[in-house]
Order: C-alpha cells, then sequence, then structure tokens
C-alpha cells in the first residue's frame, strides 16, 4: 500500500473500488484506525484525473490524513471534508 506521513503520522491508503470508489486510509501502527472516505464529484470526469491516478489518490489521502486525531478516547476522523485538486473541489464523506 502506498503511504503519506501529515503532522509525523504515517498513514496507508489505497483506492477502494466496492460499488463507488472509495478512499481506504489508517494511521500505521494505531489499532483500530482504519477508515473509508467516499468522494464526489467522480474524478473520471476531470482530464487531469486518468493521467495522473496516483497522483490524485495521494494527494486526497494526505487531504484525509488530516483528518485523522488520537486522542485518550482513540482514533477518530472527522466525518466530513474537502480538498481541491487541479482547480476542481472534492468532498469526503465517511463511509
Amino acid at each position: 500500500m502506498p503511504e503519506v506521513e501529515v503532522n509525523g503520522q504515517e498513514f496507508s491508503y489505497n483506492e477502494d473500488r466496492t460499488g463507488s470508489r472509495k478512499l481506504q486510509i489508517s494511521a500505521n501502527g494505531v489499532p483500530n484506525s482504519q477508515h473509508l472516505y467516499k468522494f464526489r464529484p467522480d474524478p473520471h470526469k476531470q482530464k487531469d484525473y486518468n493521467k495522473n491516478q496516483a497522483a490524485f489518490y495521494r494527494d486526497m489521502a494526505r487531504h484525509a490524513a488530516g483528518l485523522f486525531t488520537n486522542g485518550s478516547g482513540g482514533p477518530k476522523w472527522k466525518e466530513t471534508g474537502e480538498f481541491n485538486w487541479h482547480g476542481v473541489e472534492y468532498s469526503l464523506e465517511a463511509y
């Protein structure tokens, strides 16, 4: 699985293709931190996506990782988030 680092924490991520596409992400070394985000709009309608899919998912994972906290109550993910990729606004929603 590819990885990104955000705020000193490593995260593993991948595209989940079951049904609608989603981002699966987890904080490395943190039990029970696996999470799924569905995203909108469909990136296939964006010209840059088809030649840069790996970059799209890497950038989305960086933004999703910023929605993670690991406090005394255990790992938590925000329910929603947004990010901009090549001029298109994408929304993330917990699945």
